[in-house]
């Protein structure tokens, strides 16, 4: 029968980036094969390679557009690992969870379930699905797919040193944030418990003995977690909604009990086994329930074990599978023997990966003490905040910075106008690359057509401190006599080449500040502005084709650019000591430990 090959020697460190690794490549490996990722062009060969370009058709039918896919590019099961992961970078988690990332997620979100977008959607409103509007309830309770079970792999790496218990109530409590039907909770804590065992195997493991001891620790993964988040959520369905979830809840589990069966016979057949029949038989191919949360993490369990001997043709197994959900079986799979058997598998297939070291310092981030976590500050994500995120995308050109309403920034590296057949709109994606190092599309805005030709109306907030006149003069004393004697001005200010009068104006020698006035025979006078949000102010002048006639300068010390209006008045924006201290103090608060 074989056993699996296992390094006792591989640490926890090595084990967490394994695993988050394994599920990206198996997100971004099985995403273009999956049915409902509306693939334009025949499926590549399961001989082909792991990671390939592709196009989707994304938009809907009345906003139809062809969206390029690179290769190595992840979809909504690793953004929302990522989720998971920054939420525990915070003390309170679920707060972060729902009130920030959730509701942010939603500007970005790539290949989204129906369940988990409908719920971002009511956390950015404020409430909880559970308390929505009985029609949208409803649907919270029947949500039994596997958008939690996928999501979360960050939750077991941070409880590996508590018991299991622990862990599944953290799991149980990010599945209630979207997923209220016992099939997205059950198989979200099966997939947990199987992760929870393969990082804490320590010698030789008996081939398929991870489903023989998912059979035997019954007690473990189908309890209802404890927890005073957890009760509260009991209490506020009390009555007939918590009569129908027990019922459920049981029934579920008898059809885990089912679903473990299988694989276990499978597994002992060994090389009789034939895999599709296999899946087939765990109603993954099935349109109805492949998708389940129990259903995806059985049939996880079944591929990671049935190939173990060889992970990475066990993660192609789960990506190239025919009529399953193949990214997020492919991303389960992958977390399992990264677990398992930590990155050395993974080192020669990443090299493509999406934001590869970004993923992989997560390992670390995870697994540390959440009481040294600072207290979250972060505000509630709101409409408000996505839409004005929108507006200034919508202005974003390449090179301009940008800020997600969750408080992360980052540099749009491409402006993409995307393949449409709608004539009154062109779609666009915008690629950002985060300051913290992940990579993210978006197309939730489009521009008119022969956009070119109109003004720009949405522009970024500035926050302008002081406007001045620098004024240039001939001879700088006898100028400041006549607007002290004349007009009464205090000098507030004085050095040798300028003098600064009643905090107004700026009187400065000719000769010393002649480059930037001189025009032809004459002397022009330069309108200066003192700001705390210079690179914002920079954008706008940008967006709206103000001429340049000195770049912004480099560095963080004094920067300064300069500009004409309309009428080709020199405009000199200079950043102040206040908008130093803010990009320390946003940089410090970016910057990861």
């Amino acid at each position: 029968m074989g056993t699996l090959v296992f390094r006792s020697t591989i640490d926890i460190l090595d084990r967490s980036e394994g695993a988050l690794l394994g599920a990206a490549l198996g997100d971004a490996a099985g995403w273009p094969q999956e049915p409902a990722a509306r693939r334009i062009g025949r499926r590549p060969a399961a001989s082909g390679p792991l990671l390939t370009a592709w196009q989707r058709r994304a938009g809907g039918r009345f906003r139809s557009y062809l969206e390029p896919i690179a290769a190595g590019e992840y979809s909504d099961d690793t953004q929302l690992i990522l989720a998971s992961a920054r939420s525990l970078m915070h003390q309170d988690w679920w707060r972060h969870l729902t009130q920030v990332e959730l509701p942010t997620w939603t500007l970005y979100e790539r290949g989204g379930g129906g369940a988990t977008k409908r719920a971002a959607a009511m956390w950015l409103r404020g409430t909880p699905l559970w308390a929505a509007p009985s029609r949208d309830a409803e649907r919270y309770f029947a949500a039994g797919g596997n958008g939690v079970a996928m999501r979360i792999l960050p939750h077991v790496i941070a409880g590996t040193g508590t018991p299991f218990q622990t862990t599944a109530a953290a799991v149980f409590e990010n599945g209630i944030a979207s997923h209220g039907h016992p099939r997205a909770l059950v198989g979200a804590l099966l997939h947990a418990n199987v992760l929870f065992r393969a990082f804490r195997q320590k010698a030789t493991l008996s081939y398929g003995g991870l489903v023989h001891e998912l059979i035997a620790s019954k007690t473990e993964w189908s309890a209802v977690p404890e927890s005073a988040r957890i009760h509260e959520w009991t209490r506020s369905i009390d009555g007939t909604m918590s009569d129908a979830f027990r019922h459920h809840w049981l029934s579920t589990i008898d059809e885990v009990e089912r679903l473990l069966d299988i694989t276990a016979r499978a597994i002992d057949e060994g090389t009789l086994a034939v895999d599709a029949e296999v899946l087939r038989s765990l109603g993954a191919m099935n349109r109805e329930t492949g998708g389940a949360g129990t259903v995806t993490a059985v049939a996880a369990l079944f591929l990671a074990s049935r190939f173990a001997a060889d992970p990475m043709l066990a993660l192609r197994q789960a990506a190239f599978a025919p009529s399953v959900d193949t990214d997020t079986i492919a991303s389960m799979t992958g977390s399992i023997l990264g677990a398992l058997y930590g990155c050395e598998w993974l080192r020669a297939a990443v090299g493509q990966l999406q934001d590869v070291a970004y993923l992989g310092g997560f390992g670390i981030l995870c697994s540390s003490n959440r009481s040294n976590m600072p207290i979250d500050h972060v505000e509630r994500v709101t409409t408000t905040n996505i839409r004005r995120a929108e507006r200034m995308l919508a202005a974003a050109k390449e090179g301009d910075y940008w800020e997600l309403p969750d408080g992360r920034t980052g540099i749009v590296t491409r402006v993409l106008e995307l393949e449409s057949k709608v004539t009154r709109t062109i779609p666009v994606m915008w690629t950002v690359r985060l300051t913290d190092g992940q990579t993210i599309h978006l197309t939730k805005a489009s521009r008119q057509r022969n956009s070119e030709h109109s003004t720009p109306t949405n522009f970024y907030p500035v926050d302008v401190h002081r406007v001045i006149v620098r004024l240039p003069v001939a001879d700088l004393q006898a100028a400041a006599g006549f607007y002290t004697n004349v007009l009464g001005l205090p000098i507030t200010a004085q050095t040798s080449i300028s003098v600064e009068v009643g905090r107004l104006l700026i009187l400065v020698k000719r000769s010393t500040d002649g480059r930037p006035q001189q025009e032809g025979n004459g002397w022009r006078s330069i309108v200066r502005v003192d700001t705390g949000t210079i690179d914002a102010v920079w954008r706008n002048a940008r967006t709206f084709g103000a001429r340049i006639k000195d770049p912004l300068s480099p560095g963080t010390s004094r920067r300064f650019f300069r500009c004409e209006d309309l009428d080709h008045n020199v405009i000199e924006v200079v950043e102040d000591a206040h908008g130093r201290d803010r990009v320390a103090i946003e940089q410090q608060r970016l910057s990861l430990p």
